[in-house]
């Protein structure tokens, strides 16, 4: 592969290394608005966003949403693995060479390795405006039901639905005992508010978002 491909937009490897030598002397406002201008939100809007847009354009009501969703649920575990400096190599997540520890223990009682689940868990409780929808329980079966099924089955399960819906909608609703409701255009407004409000007010004022940041970036790399 050729070792200066894009990585966001126009920019390359060769920006982001160039760019990654500035920020270890010179750590700033601008710097910081830089790194999420023309590195994060340009990949996002570019290999995510513009595709999703060019999607919903489409006129006929004929399962869209599949589509929609299914690339939503790629960016979940980028945004939670960017946030915490999680970096994945098959099959196990690590941070600085350490594999991160999750809660489960297997029958040594050695602590297990993070798996996708829990990672899904804990960016839709932890992080807003999704934990307004998802609790616990709820992610779980989100990541079961919509996630694995869209990606393994091409298919929701469980009674699970994806529709239109709109922006003043919540994100998920209970319609029935066992059938819950996934509204796309209510979770496109909720990655933008988090992306641009959460994320963006986080990466500003906390170094160690900062750093787990040039961390991931620099994976994406591959330096």
């Amino acid at each position: 592969m050729d070792k200066d491909y894009r990585i966001a937009g126009l920019k390359k490897v060769s920006d982001w290394k160039k760019f990654s030598e500035e920020l270890k002397t010179n750590r700033n406002h601008e710097s910081i608005q830089k790194m999420f201008d023309e590195f994060l939100k340009e990949r996002i809007q570019t290999r995510y966003l513009d595709p999703i847009n060019a999607i919903s354009k489409i006129k006929e009501h004929k399962g869209k949403g599949f589509s929609i969703v299914t690339i939503y649920c790629s960016l979940i575990e980028f945004f939670e693995t960017l946030k915490k400096g999680y970096i994945y190599e098959y099959p196990n997540y690590y941070l600085n060479d350490e594999v991160v520890k999750g809660s489960r223990k297997d029958k040594s009682g050695d602590f297990l390795p993070l798996n996708n689940e829990e990672i899904y868990t804990s960016f839709l409780t932890e992080n807003k405006p999704f934990k307004d929808s998802f609790d616990e329980d709820t992610s779980k079966e989100f990541y079961k039901n919509v996630r694995c099924s869209l990606l393994h089955e091409a298919q929701t399960s469980k009674n699970w639905l994806i529709k239109d819906g709109n922006t003043s909608n919540l994100i998920l609703t209970k319609e029935a005992e066992t059938n819950y409701t996934i509204y796309w255009k209510a979770l496109e407004k909720a990655f933008d508010n988090y992306l641009n409000i959460h994320y963006y007010n986080l990466l500003k004022e906390n170094e160690i978002t900062q750093d787990n940041f040039i961390l991931k970036f620099n994976k994406l790399c591959d330096l």
